[in-house]
């Protein structure tokens, strides 16, 4: 009767070392591209966040200067031509007439109180 030793495997074969590291790599590099994907979301977010808490605050300053006011004065009010304007007339004489202006070209909304 011939004994012959069995050799156990304690180690990896050639093979199965390239396929380990071909699935190690392939989840790695989906983790990295989904990570980058996160971060690109948050800086859009955070910049319709702003976007968003700008108009807030111009719809508000503009909604309580029209409330205020007491009235609109037509002939110097324009909107044919950039930047367009609304004139406020005020009970204040100091804030009279109170300009609200909008320049179409940088998109910035400027009020204007007094002469």
């Amino acid at each position: 009767m011939i004994k012959t030793k069995l050799r156990s495997q304690a180690g990896f074969t050639f093979i199965e070392l390239i396929i380990y590291l071909a699935i190690v790599s392939s989840v790695l590099t989906s983790m990295i591209l989904f990570s980058l994907r996160i971060m690109e979301t948050r800086t859009k977010t955070k910049v319709i966040q702003e976007v968003q808490a700008n108009t807030r605050v111009a719809i508000d300053t503009v909604s309580y200067l029209l409330r205020t006011a007491d009235g609109v004065n037509v002939g110097s009010s324009s909107f044919d031509n950039d930047p367009g304007v609304l004139s406020l007339s005020t009970i204040n004489p100091s804030t009279n007439p109170t300009i609200i202006a909008l320049d179409q070209d940088n998109g910035s909304l400027t009020v204007t109180k007094g002469s």
